[in-house]
């Protein structure tokens, strides 16, 4: 095994050169890479953003079975538990990230607080970053990334004040020491700190500045600043027609260059104008974060609809046909999913988030949950899945697609409505079974050999769907022996 040159690869990526490293690193036979420089090539690859070369590289080691190897060094584990959470694996990466909360490893609290904000848990993310910069050297560059990161948690939980002192202080150090893309960054929050607060004058000043600061940088910089100098500019105007004609203009770009959030955010700033509370739901329903939706309320109230659920359209015309999330199926009948199969669960996780496509690892990771994943078969799993559902949906005749998006996969509907719950998790298959029984019996108490008769189940099959626990409200046991029936509710 070769002795790699990881330092002269760190030089060089400090010079400009990362496209090379990134080949250099890329041709690498993995297989040959000595245990004591997987961590730091690892690291390495993760800052040229190459997550499935660190899993590859790594799952033998973290996964291993073997008594002769010697467990995972902390390293190793975190930059593992980074990888995964690149490529949508969150549970496991957060699994990973908590089982090292003792480990003495500089990077493990920033890290934490990544994992976090991909799932807008920005309160935890918070708590993790103010614990990585009390570990910081005062004044070192990995503080003020620190604080910088710190304040855009401030900006997402709407902390105003605190988020602007907090970037007034970064402002002043970064123009001191030349950080020029940094001050730029922090004149953007900034920007959208004036925009919570109201201040437009303000969150003009404060885009412009970090316009000119970001400009010919790489990045989506110069596109966030863009996006919210249109969202100011469409909340200033004089109609909520023109403002949301800006916001539409502004949408379109974000699909050209598939960033999903910027289209979460455009919807939000039209709910904002238009004070319409059907925006807001679809708002809410469309997005599976606790914190997001959170705000929703603060803004808007609570809707009455929040609590049972919701009818996504694909356009403004009503539908004739609703697919039925909850229950796998249509009203027509023209698709029917067996009920807790992996399909059933495939449709419910790709219908969680309106905005956002799921890479295959968080595919993989809602449809087979407490598995590890694994580098060389997890994808491929979730990916047959996925051309399984396609097959289910091309077969029914209705305009249901599943499209794909830089390696992410987007569930798309046309011509009916699609009817979501607000359900952290698909139901049992033993609750939707009895709901399908309830559709075949009489309305009035039976006994277990009519149900048996009517469905043309097993005895122990029928128990089980009457006693499940997810039932127990909606079934009314009368008497005892052989004379017991049961009553099923509506």
């Amino acid at each position: 095994m070769e002795n790699l040159p990881i330092e002269e690869w760190q030089k060089r990526m400090q010079a400009g050169e990362s496209a090379a490293v990134k080949q250099a690193i890329s041709d690498l036979n993995l297989a040959k890479v000595h245990r004591s420089q997987a961590g730091a090539l690892a690291e390495l690859a993760h800052r040229l953003n190459l997550p499935q070369m660190v899993l590859r590289l790594l799952n033998p080691i973290v996964r291993n079975e073997k008594a002769s190897l010697d467990p995972a060094t902390p390293l190793e584990l975190a930059e593992y538990a980074m990888a995964l959470n690149r490529v949508g694996v969150v549970d496991e990466a957060s699994s990973i990230l908590e089982s090292l909360a003792s480990a003495d490893y500089s990077k493990l609290w920033l890290y934490n607080a990544f994992v976090n904000m991909t799932q807008w848990n920005y309160t935890k993310a918070a708590t993790c970053l103010r614990k990585h910069l009390r570990l910081q050297e005062k004044g070192s560059y990995a503080a003020v990334i620190a604080k910088v990161n710190l304040a855009a948690t401030y900006v997402f939980m709407e902390r105003a004040d605190e988020a602007e002192a907090l970037l007034k202080e970064i402002v002043a150090f970064t123009e001191q020491n030349k950080m020029k893309v940094l001050y730029g960054n922090s004149h953007e929050l900034l920007g959208q700190v004036y925009l919570l607060k109201g201040e437009f004058a303000e969150a003009a000043s404060a885009l412009e500045v970090a316009e000119k600061a970001l400009q010919g940088s790489h990045g989506l910089g110069s596109f966030f600043v863009e996006k919210w100098q249109t969202i100011l500019q469409a909340r200033q105007a004089k109609s909520q027609g023109e403002g949301l004609s800006i916001l539409l203009e502004l949408e379109q770009r974000a699909r050209e260059i598939s960033h999903w959030e910027t289209i979460r955010d455009c919807e939000y700033a039209e709910a904002l104008i238009t004070e319409e509370k059907s925006r807001a739901n679809r708002l809410y329903f469309g997005t599976p974060f606790k914190e997001y939706r959170s705000r929703l309320k603060r803004h808007f109230g609570v809707s009455p609809t929040w609590r049972h659920h919701y009818m996504w359209e694909a356009d403004s015309s009503s539908s004739a046909v609703v697919l039925n999330v909850a229950e796998g199926k249509t009203s027509n009948s023209s698709l029917e999913l067996n009920p807790g199969s992996v399909l059933h669960q495939l449709l419910f996780v790709m219908t969680r988030d309106f905005y956002r496509p799921m890479p295959l690892g968080l595919i993989f990771s809602r449809l087979y949950p407490g598995e590890y994943f694994d580098p060389l078969t997890s994808f491929d799993r979730a990916f047959k899945s996925i051309q399984r559902l396609r097959a289910e949906f091309q077969g029914s005749g209705l305009g249901l697609e599943i499209i794909e998006s830089g390696g992410s996969y987007k569930f798309q509907h046309h011509g009916l409505a699609v009817r979501v719950d607000l359900k952290e998790k698909l139901p049992a298959k033993e609750w939707l079974e009895l709901k399908q029984l309830k559709q075949k019996l009489p309305d009035r108490p039976v006994k277990l050999k009519e149900v048996m008769d009517v469905s043309g189940l097993s005895e122990s099959k029928v128990r089980a769907i009457l006693n499940h626990p997810d039932n127990k409200s909606k079934v009314q046991k009368l008497g005892q022996g052989p004379g017991t029936r049961y009553k099923l509710a509506s």
